[in-house]
């Protein structure tokens, strides 16, 4: 699996900057992607711990992320 240009990454970065949080989704150098979840306001932020084999797997577990910590854990932005 080829690293995606440094472009794409950055370009996800800014497409996924709403409700006050930033979803960020990387490519691991074991190959597995991992997501980074950031509230702005107040500066917080989740690293996820699990890796998965696609970026669009990553993609989706971040929104879930992102949706739990809004509901469970406060994070309104």
């Amino acid at each position: 699996m080829a690293r995606p240009p440094l472009e794409d990454l950055v370009a996800w970065q800014q497409l996924r900057n709403t409700d006050e949080h930033n979803i960020t989704i990387f490519l691991n150098g074991d190959g597995l992607w991992g997501g980074r979840l950031t509230e702005k306001a107040a500066g917080r932020f989740v690293t996820a711990r699990r890796r998965y084999e696609s970026e669009a797997k990553a993609k989706l577990a971040a929104f879930d992320g992102m949706i739990f910590l809004k509901d469970r854990r406060g994070w309104d932005g």
